[in-house]
């Protein structure tokens, strides 16, 4: 069973009224809004990894001052996008808020990241391009970090977040 079919069968069941403890069922719908986050992540992630292998193939047919078009067209919107979706799954348990906005806080720098990166395409700024690739690397870190400690926050409820979960369909 999938991330995903896991979180809609938890879902269904607080739905029924099954559930008594409110920490439990605070954590099984902060479960299910962070998978759905965490699929919208993955589908990120994929569309900059293929502009990745566009941009960096040997023989690639892409010009410098197309990449800034390239990064600033859907993935800076999407990541703008799914970082401004982060607050409306916001959990009611404490310790799970300062997780949950601690997420907020990682994926909205990298959608600023990733606006800076076309800034700097477009100047053809090479310093300014390797250090905004180290920034989105301590992005990506602390966003690995998030998901250990969340996953320990979660495991006493029997729930884990993938980081790239598999869709049902896979």
């Amino acid at each position: 069973m999938s991330t995903l079919h896991r979180s809609l069968c938890c879902a269904l069941f607080l739905a029924t009224g099954c559930q008594s403890d409110p920490v439990r069922a605070d954590a099984v719908a902060w479960h299910a809004g962070l998978s759905s986050l965490m699929a919208e992540n993955t589908s990120l992630a994929f569309e900059f990894q293929d502009l990745a292998v566009k941009v960096k193939t040997k023989n690639s047919k892409v010009k410098a001052e197309d990449i800034a078009d390239l990064l600033g067209g859907p993935l800076v919107q999407t990541a703008e996008e799914l970082a401004g979706r982060v607050p409306a799954s916001r959990p009611e348990t404490p310790e799970f808020q300062a997780l949950h906005d601690e997420l907020g806080d990682i994926w909205t720098e990298r959608a600023q990241t990733y606006g800076k990166v076309v800034a700097a395409w477009k100047k053809q700024d090479r310093e300014a391009i390797l250090k905004i690739g180290e920034k989105n690397l301590e992005n990506k870190l602390a966003e690995d970090w998030f998901l250990v400690r969340t996953n320990e926050a979660l495991e006493p409820h029997r729930l884990r977040i993938e980081l790239y979960p598999v869709s049902p369909a896979q």
